[in-house]
């Protein structure tokens, strides 16, 4: 193995290992989501339960239930939002025979695939073009925005809901 095929080893080694890292990230934000996703649906569920239980709702009811249901459409979209699919730029399959092609027609050859390789990985060559590093990098920024959206949400809606609560044991504990 040439020093040039040694060298292009350890930035593919470091390359995948910064693939993997942000991959990892980004199902962990998805996951994240799905809970959220399935918090809301198990609360608007439980209000529409609550809709049918015999207390007569005042203004004060609806103003807090509206705010609740606000918030809870906001933290179930932006959880919807992180959970999407997104594209990831990857080499294509191609170019890998391509190069094994090249590297087999000419095992003897002092520079293999590897340079190709890791620069497939990391293209410092077109610095505008998507590197599989840096579209990694973001699907899993973009998941993370979008579940940091999510929480705050969820975490504005809990004041409304914890109101909307309130008001309807006391209206429910006046009517009895």
């Amino acid at each position: 193995m040439s020093d040039e095929d040694a060298d292009s080893a350890e930035f593919t080694e470091q390359a995948r290992w910064l693939i993997e890292w942000h991959n990892r990230r980004s199902e962990a934000m998805a996951t994240r989501a799905a809970c959220l996703l399935g918090f809301v649906g198990v609360i608007l569920a439980l209000l529409l339960q609550g809709a049918t239980s015999g207390v007569h709702p005042g203004v004060l009811v609806f103003v807090f239930l509206g705010l609740v249901v606000l918030g809870l459409g906001v933290c179930g979209v932006a959880s919807l939002m992180a959970l999407l699919p997104r594209s990831v730029g990857m080499p294509e399959p191609g170019n890998f025979r391509g190069w094994w092609s090249e590297y087999a027609a000419q095992p003897q050859v002092a520079t293999g695939p590897g340079p190709k390789i890791a620069e497939s990985l990391i293209r410092s060559e077109g610095e505008a073009e998507e590197s599989p590093i840096r579209s990694a990098s973001k699907e899993a920024s973009d998941r993370a925005s979008s579940l940091e959206v999510a929480a705050w949400a969820l975490l504005l809606t809990l004041l409304p809901l914890t109101a909307l609560v309130v008001t309807v044991l006391a209206r429910a504990g006046g009517e009895a």
